[in-house]
């Protein structure tokens, strides 16, 4: 089998003839080139997605959102400042709101958001007006672009819409603005919801067209800030009908949930999920691998090796015997892909994804079998 059979394999849980070793680093790349400092047997390199294989890894990227949004009647204006400050405002005819992105240091990836459409409940009209109106349209190629440009070396995840809570959450007014809407003015944030959850199963109908067989719902999922209640009644509903959505069409469907998830897993044992992708265990969050694995049986569990590992803390003894254990739990490494979890720091080193390749390419056969450690 080639590294995009296993990936699909395992995705829809059956057993393939090896592990699939497919972490994600654009973040390290993304830093390193900025600096100037990727290796010399990289610099040949023209795309990180083909610095995968000197490394022996596969590939299990994402990204390439099969919608794209348009907003027809309304402006949208994006101003830079001399220090790279991003402000977007959007101009409606009932009013206008705008957000504030501030750059990050160079050792980084990310334009944090610091200022949110929704302020108060001024901007109300304002963003029920936004998404009544916008519109949505395929956009296809991206995916086939990127897919094209890896071939069988792995496999390219094309995003679907968020659900509602994590948009509130993340994109639109921030952890803890949300909360408080929700509780003082909840007839108002429910009919927003809902208008949210139908504009989502929308985007959905062309999500669920797309020529790519796996759809990535990227919510990063954290039982930190969705409660069980919150999680049930504004996220779990969209994730159920995009698994449905996505079933219906042959599609795959994989949620990226990389925060603390042991209170949500009775939960999402009924989103229908055919994978978890970046679960991360202790000690950044708070469930193992095998405990998903035993929580969510079916379901295939994509993540295990901590950003830990690839600094400059543990041995390599160390890791060896770390990933000893979890292979010895995930056995047989049916519905098990491993990966970064979450992310590949900045700062790790390269040389301990060679140290994992080679045990991946030692141990990884399938099914696994126990070393008894």
């Amino acid at each position: 089998m080639n590294p995009r059979e296993r990936i699909l394999t395992a995705l829809n849980h059956q057993m393939g003839d090896h592990l699939t070793w497919a972490p994600y680093f654009r973040t390290w790349w993304d830093a390193h080139i900025r600096e100037g400092e990727i290796p010399a047997y990289l610099s040949h390199v023209d795309d990180y997605l083909h610095a995968f294989e000197p490394l022996g890894l596969n590939i299990l990227d994402k990204g390439a959102p099969a919608v794209n949004v348009s907003y027809p009647g309304m402006q949208v204006n994006i101003e830079t400042s001399p220090a790279g400050r991003i402000k977007t405002t959007y101009v409606t005819p009932v009013g206008s709101v705008y957000s504030l992105h501030q750059p990050t240091s160079a050792y980084d990836h990310t334009n944090y958001k610091i200022s949110y459409e929704f302020k108060s409940m001024t901007d109300y009209p304002v963003i029920m007006y936004i998404f009544e109106h916008m519109q949505f349209e395929s956009n296809y190629q991206e995916y086939l672009d990127k897919q094209a440009s890896i071939g069988d070396a792995g496999q390219y995840m094309s995003e679907g819409p968020d659900t509602p809570l994590h948009h509130l959450f993340v994109n639109l007014m921030g952890y803890e603005r949300t909360i408080y809407a929700l509780f003082d003015y909840p007839h108002e944030m429910e009919k927003l919801i809902g208008l949210m959850y139908e504009r989502c199963c929308e985007a959905l109908e062309i999500v669920v067209r797309s020529p790519a067989p796996v759809i990535l719902t990227p919510e990063n999922t954290n039982a930190d800030f969705e409660t069980p209640r919150l999680f049930a009644r504004y996220a779990l509903p969209y994730l159920q009908r995009a698994s449905e959505r996505c079933h219906t069409h042959g599609k795959l469907h994989v949620g990226h949930m990389c925060g603390k998830l042991k209170p949500l897993l009775p939960l999402l044992a009924t989103a229908g999920l055919d994978g978890i992708e970046s679960l991360t265990p202790p000690p950044y969050s708070d469930t193992y691998l095998w405990e998903a694995r035993q929580a969510l049986p079916g379901v295939c569990i994509i993540g295990g090796v901590s950003p830990h590992l690839l600094v400059g803390d543990w041995s390599r003894l160390q890791v060896e015997e770390y990933l000893h254990t979890l292979f010895d739990r995930m056995a047989p490494g049916d519905n098990f892909l491993l990966a970064v979890s979450d992310d590949t720091p900045a700062n790790a080193d390269l040389e301990r994804f060679l140290w994992v390749s080679e045990l991946v390419e030692k141990r990884g056969k399938l099914p696994l079998q126990s070393t008894g450690i």
